[in-house]
């Protein structure tokens, strides 16, 4: 069945087109607009595969209506119905699916019908073997690559940075890949986006995020990424590898040979870099299950790994003595006074940094170790 949505500004030609519609068959009318306006707010709810779309009516056109069903539904197809031929040009220009002259005719929209229908399923072949081709190329060869810890960076499949249009898209990209191809509610989504954005202002927002978001994931040869059901946007993220996952699959299945590896991974906080709060619960647990984890695997190292793990914890808790104070014990018991020095010395300037003095019990270690 095709789901199709009508608009004209007349309310005996939405009728008629509807009437022709239930003669022919195979197609159920999800929605009758007329106004073009109203139209653009609903239709990317009523998960549509077709529009008939008048182009003469007050206020926005439907060739402008179009170009914005364009934005949020690059492949949504559409039928121009109009009175006049001089619109045939300006209608192909945005990928109309076919231009209908008034009055309209059973035969003229059948034919509109089987050509849907042909270009449908060009598309879904199309997909099928896209998605075929990715299922057999080499997984880790074929993702994108995402960063997260510290910095937000995506790669291309050849390790290449990719741009983004805008910030809003990079935003979107990652707040759906965080859902982990789960359906996120569209007013969830402009809730935790555009908190302080007027509604239809934010929907437009959304919808033009989206259509960026998707172009760039189809250059990248994921077409078929992100879907649109049941007013929820949901991502496919088996595309994506990113340092996050990696680092919980190492936390999950710890051992002392990965030590090394933790470290090196966690170059920051998640999302540490960008200002969404909508990460930040996500940011705290890791982070808390981190700090436990190698402040555990400490315990269980030596050497130089065990002060490189002293290191990372008190860059990431610069104000927490305790970790100072484990290192300099260290450093004392390891009988090597010009090493402790420095480390003092260090110490020292990241207290002169953060403008406090070292306490007494740190520089009671100090002393004890010289």
């Amino acid at each position: 069945m095709i789901r199709a949505v009508l608009i004209d500004d007349e309310y005996l030609a939405l009728d008629l087109l509807e009437i022709l519609l239930g003669e022919i068959g195979g197609v159920d009318v999800v929605g009758k607009f007329l106004n073009a306006a109203e139209a653009l707010h609903r239709v990317p709810e009523l998960n549509v595969d077709l529009v008939f779309l008048d182009i003469e009516m007050p206020g926005m056109n439907g060739i402008a209506a179009a170009k914005k069903i364009r934005l949020f539904e690059p492949e949504l197809k559409i039928v121009f119905v109009s009175a006049y031929q001089q619109y045939a040009l300006d209608a192909f220009d945005v990928e109309a699916l076919d231009y209908l002259l008034k009055p309209l005719s059973k035969d003229r929209v059948t034919t509109s019908l089987q050509r849907y229908k042909k270009q449908r399923m060009k598309d879904e072949l199309a997909a099928a073997v896209a998605h075929t081709e990715r299922a057999e190329a080499p997984g880790e060869a074929d993702r994108l690559k995402l960063r997260v810890l510290g910095s937000l960076e995506l790669f291309d499949k050849e390790e290449r940075l990719l741009s983004w249009r805008t910030k809003k898209a990079k935003e979107l990209f990652v707040y759906l890949w965080q859902a982990g191809g789960a359906p996120v509610h569209r007013f969830r989504i402009l809730e935790d986006l555009w908190p302080d954005t007027e509604a239809n202002r934010a929907q437009t927002l959304l919808h033009t995020s989206m259509y960026y978001l998707r172009s760039m994931l189809r250059k990248q040869g994921f077409p078929d990424a992100i879907s649109f059901t049941d007013e929820r946007y949901a991502m496919r993220t088996e595309f994506v590898t990113s340092d996050a996952e990696q680092l919980r699959a190492y936390m999950q299945a710890f051992e002392p040979g990965l030590v090394g590896r933790l470290l090196e991974l966690y170059r920051g906080d998640y999302l540490e870099e960008e200002d969404y709060g909508w990460a930040a619960a996500i940011r705290s647990e890791l982070r808390q299950d981190y700090l436990r984890l190698i402040e555990q695997a400490a315990a269980k190292s030596g050497g130089a790994e065990r002060e490189a793990i002293w290191r990372k914890l008190i860059r990431l808790e610069p104000y927490s003595e305790d970790y100072y104070e484990k290192l300099l014990t260290d450093m004392a018991q390891s009988g090597n006074a010009a090493h402790l020095r420095s480390v003092y010395g260090e110490i020292a300037e990241r207290f002169a940094e953060l403008g406090v003095m070292p306490s007494q019990r740190i520089l009671s270690l100090m002393k004890d170790g010289l």
